[in-house]
């Protein structure tokens, strides 16, 4: 093992121009579409990350919707780009690194941590009466806050009777499509005109290993249109194979290698069961806390995350029952101070966020090692690290 694992670090400081690894880039790109439900037409490349990958995206939903960008710019006039308000910050810092301009970005509430379609829907609709052109929506499949899915199918149909591209940051979620039982709302896939994926994130594969895809290769290549006769060699009726025509990049690190060794060790079936089991112990955390009094849940795990409140003596309430002011005071600074205090200690870790205005604790299980035991140990030491915290601040 330590030989084979010598010998793919060698192989990853390849650069793209490798012959080898673009076959095998293109290869696995071309699978990886099939599976999100793209035609023979798509393409795609491997970025650093999802932060590229949406970029990319945007690029290329850019160029459709202004041509002329990449030679003239933008104009007086930019179009608006619509967004879930539970989106990555990724998407945000495209609008502005593209030279839309924040203010050219519209952020749509949530329901239940997903885009309301409905609110979608009327906002579309204000921005065609308004004369407004609409560059791209902006869905999430697997948020970064509570791992949730935008509903995709409802999202995709209302951007394809208005003919609007729509991009779907798929970062976390996409390796859903490898189980056996994946969301349904990746069944919207279909709708999409481009996807984003982050096998680093939940296909065993350390940093960096992002990719980008597009329902139709052409989008990227027109996204990046620029003449290099030193690097790129085809006639005009012939596909070049050379990525730098479709990706952000140059010279980069053939990344696509260590995606290849973890599928050919552990294959697509075994990919998909690992991720079940991530998103099964995500289930194991919510039905402990549901039978506790101490804790509360603010949502169903969709995938392997899931957001949590430490409520301590205060306990669970009845809807609409309240707290006092002073009360939710005390159980947001709690929640607050709880997360640090606990992962300074080393006998876990978890992260944080903010829903609904308020603190929350935050659960991302990427561990395969990670069983119910864990998680029974994980609420006691928050519930201990908590009382600690309350009896200090009683004396």
């Amino acid at each position: 093992m330590e030989s084979v694992i010598g010998a793919l670090n060698q192989s990853l400081a390849v650069w793209e121009m490798s012959p080898t690894a673009t076959v095998i880039e293109h290869q696995i790109v071309a699978w990886l579409a099939r599976l999100a439900g793209y035609g023979a037409g798509a393409g795609g490349t491997l970025t650093s990350g999802g932060t590229e990958a949406n970029f990319t995206a945007m690029l290329a939903a850019r160029n459709a919707a202004v041509p002329n960008a990449w030679e003239d710019g933008l104009g007086a006039d930019p179009p608006v780009v619509v967004y879930g308000e539970h989106s990555h910050y990724a998407v945000t810092r495209a609008i502005g690194q593209l030279g839309i301009g924040r203010r050219h970005g519209i952020s749509i509430p949530s329901r239940d941590y997903r885009i309301d379609v409905d609110l979608l829907v009327g906002v579309l609709d204000r921005l065609r009466q308004d004369g407004k052109r609409v560059m791209a929506v902006v869905a999430t499949a697997g948020t970064t806050a509570t791992g949730s899915f935008d509903d995709l199918e409802a999202v995709g149909a209302a951007c394809e009777e208005r003919g609007i591209w729509l991009h779907v940051d798929a970062a976390h979620g996409a390796s859903a499509l490898l189980s056996s039982r994946p969301p349904r709302a990746l069944g919207g896939l279909r709708h999409s005109r481009s996807l984003a994926w982050d096998p680093h994130k939940m296909m065993l594969l350390p940093l960096a290993a992002g990719m980008v895809l597009t329902r139709d290769e052409a989008d990227l290549e027109r996204a990046f249109a620029q003449q290099a006769p030193y690097l790129f060699h085809a006639g005009k009726s012939t596909r070049i194979v050379d990525q730098g025509i479709r990706s952000f990049q140059c010279s980069r690190r053939a990344d696509v290698l260590k995606l290849w060794f973890v599928m050919q060790r552990f294959g697509s079936e075994g990919l998909g069961q690992l991720y079940d089991h991530l998103c099964n112990t995500a289930r194991l955390l919510y039905e402990a806390i549901e039978e506790r009094d101490d804790f509360e849940n603010l949502h169903e795990p969709e995938s392997n995350i899931l957001c949590f409140r430490y409520l301590g003596a205060a306990k669970k309430r009845e809807p609409g029952s309240g707290a006092s002011t002073a009360d939710r005071q005390r159980i947001d600074d709690l929640n607050r101070e709880l997360r640090p205090r606990y992962n300074k200690e080393g006998s876990g870790w978890i992260t944080a966020t903010v829903l609904d205005g308020r603190p929350v604790l935050r659960v991302t299980m990427m561990n395969p090692r990670t069983g119910a035991e864990h998680v029974r140990a994980l609420l006691d030491g928050l519930t201990a690290k908590a009382k600690e915290i309350e009896s200090t601040r009683s004396r």
